[in-house]
């Protein structure tokens, strides 16, 4: 977190996680004090997971203290693999984050668009906020921002790049 402080606020910091650490409890007890130190910075932390299984299971202590200490959760790939909406409900997720495959192609496939546009919904409707990931061009934004997607992440915005690089790129958009 040491940094990033620099940035605007709030910050979010993604990270990604395999669904066997919201079972565990050492992982819970390494994050919570990064955690605690992010929240001083004012950046939030956004776990990321995808669900991997389809017995999607957690500890909803776990849970419980994560949304205690102001950490948010994301289930990925939602729209493929294992992402349900069973699981969008048990977990309660904040977040959840469009198939980057359904993103890229939906402007080829008529049903994958609409798809996507209630993938849209049915998130919103689980009180989640959408982010949706592969985002290549403007048709694509402006397809999800009709549809009233929150976020968007992808390549028409930022190639992937370290965290030395990321700062650089968004230094003048934070600071002016």
């Amino acid at each position: 977190a040491k940094g990033w402080d620099r940035f605007a606020k709030p910050f979010i910091l993604s990270i990604n996680v395999s669904h066997l650490e919201f079972r565990n409890s050492d992982f819970l007890e390494f994050l919570l004090p990064i955690a605690e130190e992010c929240n001083r910075l004012g950046i939030r932390i956004l776990l990321e997971t995808a669900g991997e299984r389809e017995e999607f299971e957690y500890d909803e202590n776990v849970i419980k203290r994560l949304r205690e200490n102001n950490i948010m959760v994301a289930l990925e790939a939602f729209g493929g693999g294992y992402a349900s909406i069973d699981i969008i409900q048990r977990l309660k997720v904040d977040m959840v984050k469009l198939n980057r495959e359904l993103v890229i192609t939906f402007l080829e496939h008529n049903l994958k668009r609409t798809i996507a546009i209630a993938l849209v919904m049915i998130a919103h409707a689980a009180d989640a906020k959408v982010c949706a990931e592969g985002v290549s061009s403007r048709e694509h934004l402006a397809v999800l921002a009709e549809a009233g997607c929150d976020y968007a992440q992808g390549t028409y915005f930022l190639e992937p790049m370290n965290a030395e690089d990321f700062g650089k790129a968004i230094q003048p958009i934070c600071n002016p």
